[in-house]
């Protein structure tokens, strides 16, 4: 199957979009769509003069998902939601939720968490691969913990892999019972600790071998969460 990008600015495209979004959520009553690859793919040239815009790149590309964007929300039912593959700070006003399923990088720090964590929610790590992916898959977890992330994108199966489970069990009630911070609170820098916190390495498959470091810790490593007044806003 071929695949073709097509330029956003276009009437053709944004009302094709727009019809199969709000069909999903008027006759289909759904509570969520999902628009792959908007804040994931980058801008292509486009050199069609009757667009009405500059020719090669410019603004243009991110004003026409917005033009699409915009129709979209002040047509869709209250209390739905848009979202999108990756993170891209242009579309944040856009979009309600995030697939940060690419956060796969060594010494990442959760800099785009911090600025938005409030404004838009992040989901979804890729998991599953490779000859570590057990240990993999509990790093990931952890790190989606503390990075204010929803845990997920995980096959199903891991029901049925004791460690794995038992392990995602704590992660996910966790966060469920610290969400009010996640909500409401503000990420502020990570506690000083008076002593080393053992790391652990794995490989996280990407293009490759892809090795990554996290600390063991999952409650204290690289970040907290301040600004929540009491320990009733959490319950």
């Amino acid at each position: 199957m071929r695949l073709a990008v097509v330029c956003p600015t276009t009437e053709l495209w944004q009302k094709r979009i727009g019809d199969i979004c709000l069909r999903l959520l008027n006759a289909h009553n759904l509570n969520a769509v999902y628009i792959d690859q908007v804040a994931a793919a980058p801008p292509r040239l486009c050199l069609d003069k009757a667009h009405g815009h500059p020719l090669g790149g410019e603004h243009w590309w991110t004003e026409g998902y917005w033009e699409m964007l915009r129709s979209i929300r002040g047509a869709m039912p209250e209390g739905r939601m848009l979202t999108t593959e990756c993170n891209s700070e242009p579309f944040v006003q856009w979009f309600d939720g995030c697939l940060t399923w690419h956060w796969q990088h060594d010494g990442q720090v959760p800099a785009f968490a911090a600025i938005y964590g409030g404004a838009i929610q992040m989901f979804g790590r890729a998991c599953g691969s490779g000859a570590a992916k057990d240990v993999a898959l509990q790093m990931k977890a952890g790190q989606q913990l503390v990075f204010g992330e929803q845990i997920g994108w995980i096959d199903p199966d891991v029901v049925n892999q004791k460690k794995n489970a038992e392990f995602l069990r704590q992660v996910v009630c966790l966060r469920w019972r610290l969400r009010r911070y996640f909500c409401a609170g503000e990420m502020a820098r990570p506690p000083q600790l008076g002593s080393e916190i053992p790391k652990v390495r794995a490989d996280w498959p990407w293009t490759g071998e892809w090795w990554v470091s996290t600390n063991t810790d999952m409650r204290l490593a690289n970040t907290r969460w301040s600004r929540v007044k009491s320990v009733e806003q959490i319950r």
